[in-house]
């Protein structure tokens, strides 16, 4: 019989499919984008590929098997020009946000600093591409 994840571990895991899912949102809104934007996204794109990984090596650590990505992405609304691009880019950011508030709520007081600041900065890219602001970023209204 299959052990109920822990809860550090779901949550490492659900902070993994959100950077699966921010790599694919930043590749395909890279593909709308132009100049400054476009590079932007690309930018963030390698961010995402990296925090990936680091969460990948943290389940390994953990001798957990690390969530795979999709194999492929539903647009969560049409992405036909910049302006979509950009919302798309928002909406993972804020996402992402939220997952890795949860991942700091279920990691131990010692090793909470890095989900923090990786909310923080989801949050911050987030406002970058247009979301307003909020208060708890994420939370469903």
């Amino acid at each position: 019989m299959a052990q109920e994840p822990t809860a550090l571990v779901a949550a490492l895991q659900a902070a993994l499919a959100g950077e699966h899912a921010a790599v694919w949102a930043s590749g395909r809104a890279a593909a709308e984008l132009t100049g400054r934007q476009r590079t932007a996204a690309l930018a963030e794109l390698d961010e995402h590929r990296s925090a990936r990984d680091e969460l990948r090596a943290s389940l390994v650590a953990l001798k957990e098997a690390p969530v795979q990505a999709a194999p492929a992405y539903v647009e969560p609304f049409e992405v036909t020009g910049a302006r979509t691009a950009r919302r798309l880019l928002s909406h993972v950011n804020s996402g992402l946000s939220a997952a890795y508030a949860d991942l700091a709520a279920a990691s131990p007081r010692a090793a909470r600093r890095d989900p923090v600041g990786s909310s923080v900065a989801a949050a911050t890219r987030a406002l970058d591409w247009g979301a307003s602001p909020e208060a708890f970023p994420g939370t469903v209204r």
